[in-house]
Formats: structure tokens, C-alpha cells, sequence
């Protein structure tokens, strides 16, 4: 005897919620990270690579300067190296001094609330951070993250080297360099 097999609705169903529960996700992952979502992450990279390298400040005994480079999308940690210093590493061949990069996802921008990005060459890199190692920072220049219509700013404290990194709030540039201390004119104390 041939019995034949019919589906139940139940059967039904339940392949239909599996169709469309798989659907879903393959679209989600053609959608790609809103710039919220972007944003944060790169935020949080930025706010974990600073934390490190003041963190080797502080582990070393010595100044660690963070730089902000031309391509508006890396910033480069490394020692304080004196010229006496860098004058011994070239007589010995050391090519490579201790040094951390971070970049910034392709989604987003990086610049200085001050704009000094514009005066700068290809290959240049400016101070923009620096760790002492009791800990504490300054700040020569805030960072501006832009991605999409949201923007974050990175800002050092002064002497304590607490990182803050705020939402833009739709202040121009100039507004965010004003929010220092008074008197301060971005120019790092000798």
C-alpha cells in the first residue's frame, strides 16, 4: 500500500519562520554597520589605544608622544626619544624604536579641532598627545572623529590624562578649541 505524504500547516509554518529568520540575517549582513554603531567602535579602539599608551608611558618612565599623521586616518605612539638618542640608534642601525599605530576605519575621518591637518605635508606628523610617566597628559590638540553626520571628540585632561571622548554636539571647530582652559592657546608648556 502507497501512502502519500502531505505537509500539515503546522510543517508549513515552521519552514516559512526558518525562510524568513534567514533572510532577515543575510540582509542585515549586506546592510552593513550604521554610523552609530561605526562610530562607537572606533571610539572605543581610539579610547583602548590611548589607555595603552599611557599605560607604556607610565610602565617605560618615559614621555610617550602620540602623533597625529598627514593621512588624517593614523595616529603613531612612541617613546620621547632625545637627539641624543636617535643619533645613537642611527651609529648603532637601529632601525626600529618601540612605536604603536592606530587607524581609523575607512567609514570615518580624523582631524584636529584645530585644523592643523591643512598645514601639513604627506609625510608629516604632529604632536598631538603626550603621557608623562606619573600618568598624567596634556593635550595639544583635541581629536574630531567624523563619521556620517556624527562626530566624537577625543579630549586628554589636563595633568590627570583622563581620556574623554564626548558627542559633537553640531558646535563648529573653533567651539570645541575654545572649550580649554582659559588662556590656553594650544601651544604645549616647555
Amino acid at each position: 500500500m502507497l501512502l502519500k505524504r502531505v505537509f500539515t500547516l503546522v510543517e508549513l509554518v515552521v519552514v516559512l519562520a526558518i525562510i524568513m529568520v534567514v533572510a532577515g540575517i543575510v540582509a542585515l549582513s549586506f546592510r552593513g554597520e550604521s554610523d552609530s554603531v561605526t562610530i562607537n567602535n572606533a571610539a572605543l579602539e581610539l579610547e583602548a589605544f590611548i589607555a595603552m599608551v599611557r599605560y607604556r608611558a607610565a610602565e617605560s618612565g618615559r614621555d610617550f608622544v602620540v602623533k597625529f599623521q598627514a593621512d588624517g586616518k593614523s595616529l603613531i605612539a612612541s617613546p620621547d626619544y632625545s637627539k641624543e638618542e636617535l643619533e645613537k640608534f642611527a651609529l648603532e642601525n637601529v632601525s626600529e624604536t618601540e612605536s604603536h599605530t592606530w587607524k581609523v576605519t575607512d567609514k570615518c575621518q580624523l582631524t584636529t579641532a584645530s585644523g592643523m591637518e591643512r598645514d601639513m605635508h604627506n609625510d608629516d606628523a604632529a604632536e598631538v598627545l603626550r603621557f608623562f610617566p606619573d600618568g598624567g597628559g596634556s593635550s595639544v590638540h583635541s581629536l574630531v572623529m567624523k563619521c556620517g553626520k556624527l562626530t566624537k571628540i577625543v579630549k586628554i585632561s589636563f595633568l590627570t590624562g583622563n581620556i574623554s571622548i564626548v558627542d559633537g554636539d553640531g558646535e563648529d571647530e573653533e567651539g570645541v578649541e575654545k572649550s580649554f582652559p582659559e588662556g590656553f592657546d594650544g601651544v604645549p608648556l616647555q
